[in-house]
C-alpha cells in the first residue's frame, strides 16, 4: 500500500491480508501475482521487496508472515533491519533480530540485505512518505521536505542517529545483529556468481 494512501485514509499499520483501498487487493495477492510473472517470464532475479510497516514496533510478524506467503518462492527482502522490530519492553520498541534470522535460515528461497545505519548524523531519502512525514517532528535540524504528489511522493529528512536515544541504540543493534550474522554465499550460473546473503545464528543482543 502506498505512503500517501495510508495518509489519506489515516492508517499507520497495515498487515498482509489487509485490503487496499481502492483496488481491493491484498499485499498477499500482489506478492504471489509478482511471483508468479516472475516465473512465468523466466526473469533471473526475485521479487525485490519492501515489507509493509517499515520501522513500525512489531513489524517483524510482517516479515515473517511474508517470508512464510512466499512459499517456497525466490523472495529478496530489502534493508532487512527496518523489519527486524518487536515492541517488547518498557517503551515498546525491542529487537526482533533473532525471530527473523530463524525465519530467514529457515527458507532457502530468501535472499536479503540489511540497510545498516551508523550512529552520526544523516539524511534519510525515501517515497515511504507516511514513514518520513512521522520522522518529521524528530527532525535534527528542524528541516524536511514532504511531498505527497503523483504516484507515491516522498520525503527528506535530517536526523541524528544517536547512541544515548533508546529506540535508536534498538535500532542499530538489530541490523548489527542481522548483519554480522550473515554469511556471503555464491552460487554460480551461467553468466555469472550471484551472492547470497544469508543469516546464521545472531551474535548480539538487545538488552532492554
Amino acid at each position: 500500500m502506498r505512503g500517501r494512501d495510508r495518509i489519506q485514509i489515516q492508517c499507520a499499520v497495515f498487515s498482509l491480508d489487509d485490503v487496499v483501498p481502492f483496488y481491493e487487493l491484498t499485499s498477499r495477492k500482489i506478492v504471489e501475482t509478482l511471483q508468479r510473472a516472475i516465473a512465468d517470464l523466466k526473469v533471473p532475479h526475485p521479487v525485490h521487496l519492501h515489507c509493509n510497516n517499515l520501522g513500525i514496533p512489531g513489524n517483524v510478524s510482517t516479515a515473517i508472515a511474508t517470508i512464510a506467503a512466499a512459499q517456497g518462492k525466490p523472495l529478496h527482502l530489502a534493508h532487512l533491519q527496518f523489519y527486524a522490530y518487536g515492541d517488547e519492553g518498557g517503551h515498546g520498541f525491542s529487537s526482533g533480530a533473532a525471530a527473523l534470522a530463524a525465519a530467514v535460515n529457515a527458507a532457502p528461497n530468501v535472499t536479503v540485505d540489511v540497510g545498516q545505519v551508523m550512529f552520526r548524523q544523516t539524511v534519510t531519502i525515501s517515497s515511504d512518505v507516511l514513514r518520513q512525514f512521522n520522522a518529521v517532528g524528530t527532525a535534527s535540524p528542524k528541516k524536511s521536505v514532504i511531498s505527497d504528489g503523483d504516484a507515491n511522493g516522498g520525503g527528506i529528512v535530517p536526523t541524528t542517529i544517536g547512541r544515548t536515544i533508546s529506540t535508536m541504540r534498538c535500532n542499530g543493534l538489530a541490523g548489527s545483529n542481522c548483519f554480522f550474522s550473515s554469511m556471503i554465499r555464491g552460487r554460480s550460473s551461467s553468466r555469472r556468481t550471484i551472492q547470497m546473503a544469508r543469516l546464521s545464528r545472531p551474535i548480539l543482543r538487545f538488552s532492554r
